[in-house]
């Protein structure tokens, strides 16, 4: 990777607290840029994080909520060009040449640990949409965090959190039927 050999100690530690504190802000609006940092920081079976492209992405989204939540690329790609723009993520060379491709960076690792142990949303853990007990504690954890918003936060919020209900009811309901 090739922030690990360019970045200082106290300038990663920088960057990771700047990335973190934009994403922890965004991911408590929605939860689609912890997917997709979740599915950069897994391993292939060689042991290595895979190089992903967007579409790669849309169709993880899609694969795991049984074509229920497919995402635009104009959810992905912003998404992208952000972690990019906080050196979470580096192009890599693409196995196709009109699309771009990327690789978690140490950066990107480091954000991803800490939203995992500090962030209070999710108290330690990022959901895995493939369990459907872990999904329903998400939903849980989701509905309790909104109560605690005030009452402002609340009305910005409700629809995000009713289609984020939705979604989620229709996987567990799905699953149940499996």
């Amino acid at each position: 990777m090739a922030t690990t050999g360019t970045v200082g100690t106290e300038e990663k530690r920088k960057k990771v607290e700047i990335a973190f504190n934009k994403w922890e802000e965004k991911a408590k609006r929605g939860f689609l840029r912890l997917i997709v940092l979740k599915r950069f920081s897994e391993k292939d079976k060689y042991g290595n994080y895979s190089s992903l492209t967007g579409m790669d992405l849309i169709n993880f989204v899609s694969d795991h909520s049984n074509g229920k939540w497919v995402p635009s690329p104009g959810s992905i790609y912003p998404i992208l060009a952000e972690m990019q723009k906080l050196d979470m993520i580096e192009e890599t060379a693409s196995r196709n040449r009109k699309e771009k491709s990327y690789r978690i960076t140490e950066i990107g690792l480091e954000v991803y640990r800490k939203l995992r142990s500090q962030s209070p949303i999710f108290h330690g853990e990022v959901p895995d949409l493939t369990e459907a007990s872990q999904v329903k504690k998400f939903k849980d954890k989701v509905r309790s965090h909104f109560v605690e918003q005030n009452e402002t936060d609340l009305k910005k919020n409700r629809r995000r959190f009713e289609l984020l209900m939705e979604v989620i009811d229709e996987i567990l309901s799905e699953r149940a039927n499996s």
